[in-house]
């Protein structure tokens, strides 16, 4: 049956029962279920069903602007819009409140409402729609009430508030808490598909919904020939409102460690499936039937940008990564890599229009947060902390051996005893002592002066942290790490 709309003025409107998506894919408006066309996105329906028993007159109108925001804007706005509006007009069911309709009464308590739970910036929504129902001459919407609600202030959302705070939980991961996270995952031989996840979010700093997206045809590698290495680059779709999916995309540099990981990743693909025409990068094993046969259904076998957060998580739970800032499991989401991604590129003086590049945003306005925290500070390290917290992040890669028969292949320091052994069959290239400790070639000697390299390591990180150097001061901290792992790892046993 048509529904129909009723203006202020007597005349009625038509809701159309099929509208073309800001993408250009249709949606059916029939049914108390409408299913939105998003390809990375697990929240793809709106259902009316929720408002059963509210304002019909708000239900109608609310109709009118969700369909609106569907035509003109992407699918996650229009459902954001809906969930807004439709828990005011739920609060209006609940004992307690001012009535059961639409009115400046009632705007006003659930404004109120919303502030108390810190939440004031959701009225933006409620604005909007008002604002666009009044504008259409709806019933029960007026210019009075349009005048004080366009006069009101609505704060923002506290953008940045888990990163401007530290937020141990929700905030950036620090720089030790890196470190732990980093070295557990290169020990880590568990799923495929929950490494890669965890790999590339940490790499890259994205949304979930570009990882979602990703194709093997994405990744290059550029072979040169001779003893020449070969490139690897990922091409990141990018995630835009009012185009549809995998339209643009930004070219990632892919380091050696990454690229194998990706490619288990497609070896993985492989043997479940070689003659998908569409071979997505986090290949489902059954594809989603929410978009089986629709407009997106060559995205069917793509995951949701949920099930890639399930999978970050899911890995992260399966390391059991201790924190050495809070002594509790790490609590890792792509939101805090994506923090942590950006305050690590502001301490290492990337501008702010690079930044808003490697985040895919638009303009530098989202990444101003970056700049007003504290991003320029570096945590105390000295021989005790290392020693200390070096067991918890586990930088130490290598073993600890007695020297006893050992005559070959042993790593100088200065003019001190030899520290170990190198287990290489080749000729790295690399600084000796400091590349040694982070190496799972390097047989450390247990009487080794790893002591007296601690104290060295760490005047050198001082010194450059005095000379302003505070980039390349990080770059000693793993190392210092894992040699006060090594250290704590001897004591213990001796004892």
């Amino acid at each position: 049956m048509t529904e129909r709309i009723r203006l202020a003025d007597g005349d009625e409107i038509e809701l159309p029962a099929l509208t073309i998506d800001s993408a250009g894919h249709p949606v059916n408006l029939r049914g108390p279920k409408w299913r939105l066309n998003a390809a990375a996105s697990s929240r793809t329906s709106i259902n009316w069903a929720l408002l059963s028993g509210c304002d019909e007159n708000a239900q109608s109108a609310l109709r009118m602007h969700v369909v609106r925001l569907i035509e003109t804007a992407s699918p996650s706005h229009a459902k954001s819009a809906f969930e807004s509006v439709g828990r005011f007009l739920r609060a209006l069911r609940d004992e307690g409140s001012p009535g059961t309709t639409v009115s400046l009464t009632s705007l006003f308590w659930y404004l109120e409402r919303l502030r108390q739970q810190r939440n004031g910036y959701q009225f933006h929504h409620i604005r909007q729609w008002y604002r666009a129902s009044a504008d259409r001459f709806l019933t029960g919407f007026d210019d009075e009430v349009l005048f004080a609600l366009s006069d009101l202030r609505i704060e923002g959302n506290a953008k940045g508030f888990a990163v401007l705070s530290a937020d141990p939980d929700e905030g950036p991961v620090s720089e030790y808490e890196e470190a732990a996270l980093r070295r557990a995952l290169m020990r880590d031989a568990g799923p495929i598909e929950q490494r890669a996840a965890l790999w590339l979010a940490f790499a890259f700093g994205t949304n979930p919904a570009n990882l979602a997206l990703l194709r093997e045809e994405d990744f290059e590698v550029h072979r040169f020939g001779g003893d020449t290495p070969p490139a690897y680059f990922l091409n990141m779709p990018r995630i835009k409102k009012r185009m549809p999916p995998r339209t643009e995309f930004k070219k990632r540099y892919v380091d050696q460690p990454l690229a194998v990981i990706v490619e288990e990743l497609i070896a993985r693909n492989r043997r479940i499936a070689m003659d998908d025409p569409i071979r997505p990068l986090f290949r489902l094993i059954t594809p989603r039937p929410t978009l089986v046969g629709g407009p997106l259904d060559a995205y069917a076998l793509h995951p949701s940008a949920g099930m890639i957060t399930r999978l970050i998580g899911e890995c992260v739970i399966r390391l059991g990564v201790i924190s050495p800032r809070t002594q509790k499991p790490l609590a890792v989401t792509s939101r805090r890599l994506r923090y942590t991604f950006a305050s690590k590129m502001v301490r290492q003086g990337i501008a702010a229009r690079d930044l808003a590049e490697l985040l895919d945003h638009t303009d530098t306005q989202n990444v101003q947060v970056y700049y007003r925290a504290d991003s320029r500070f570096v945590e105390r390290l000295d021989a005790t902390i290392a020693q200390h917290i070096g067991p918890t992040v586990r930088a130490f890669m290598g073993q600890i051996v007695d020297r006893n028969g050992v005559a070959v292949d042993l790593i100088p320091y200065r003019d001190l005893p030899d520290l170990g052994q190198c287990g290489a069959s080749f000729a790295c290239g690399l600084s000796p002592h400091k590349n040694c400790y982070t190496c799972t070639k390097f047989r450390a000697f247990v009487d080794g002066p790893h002591a007296a390299v601690l104290d060295s390591l760490v005047n050198e990180r001082n010194e450059l942290l005095g000379a302003g150097h505070e980039r390349i001061a990080e770059q000693l901290d793993e190392t210092i790490l894992a040699v006060g792992e090594l250290i704590a790892k001897t004591q213990s046993s001796a004892t």
